[in-house]
């Protein structure tokens, strides 16, 4: 899920190099023998405790968002397992190489894909797509949808498609769609994960 603009966790991935230039010029100013030792303690102490804030903001968001992908591929995993007959734990490792899945995080731990899977799939599965929106009005009652489809099979019978809808928690959107829904105000964010640019 890439091509996305700039987000909270860019923001505030930004802030960290004024951080340290902040925390450099107080450092200084302490070496510097001011009377106000006390004072650039407690700012130095302040700069700290911010910059493990944002640290944490930004690890929380991209966790999220990580959490939320790998539901994705799973799901998709499922439906795939399901249509060429496969097992899911055979079909994800496969589905991962032929999205071009290449995030260290994502394919950890999982074994090689086997190449008749990974082929069978190539076969079968023609386009997929994970479309986001956001439903409600601003605030408490405002939630998320995730409709995920899959359409394959190119034979004589021509192409089918299945399609997962799931309610979410607006919280649990990914942050570049929630981003794009209420900064940009569109009101499905698509993404196309096969055939991908990858």
């Amino acid at each position: 899920m890439t091509d996305r603009p700039v987000s909270s966790s860019d923001i505030l991935l930004a802030v960290l190099p004024q951080l340290d230039r902040a925390e450099l010029l107080l450092k200084q100013l302490r070496t510097s023998g001011r009377k106000e030792e006390a004072a650039l303690r407690v700012a130095l102490f302040g700069v700290d405790r911010l910059r493990q804030v944002l640290d944490s903001v930004v690890r929380q968001i991209d966790d999220d968002d990580l959490a939320e992908q790998i539901a994705v591929y799973e799901l998709i995993a499922d439906q795939c397992a399901q249509i060429t007959g496969h097992d899911v734990r055979s079909v994800y490792p496969a589905l991962l190489r032929l999205f071009g899945e290449e995030d260290p995080v994502i394919t950890a731990n999982l074994e090689e894909p086997v190449p008749a899977v990974v082929t069978a799939l190539r076969a079968a599965v023609v386009r997929v797509t994970a479309t986001y929106s956001g439903q409600g009005n601003r605030g408490r009652d405002q939630r998320g949808e995730r409709v995920v489809e899959i359409f394959f099979g190119a034979g004589p019978a021509g192409v089918r498609s299945r399609r997962v809808v799931e309610e979410l928690p607006w919280e649990k959107l990914p942050e570049q769609v929630r981003e794009r829904i209420l900064g940009h105000g569109e009101p499905n964010v698509v993404f196309v994960l096969y055939p991908g640019a990858k």
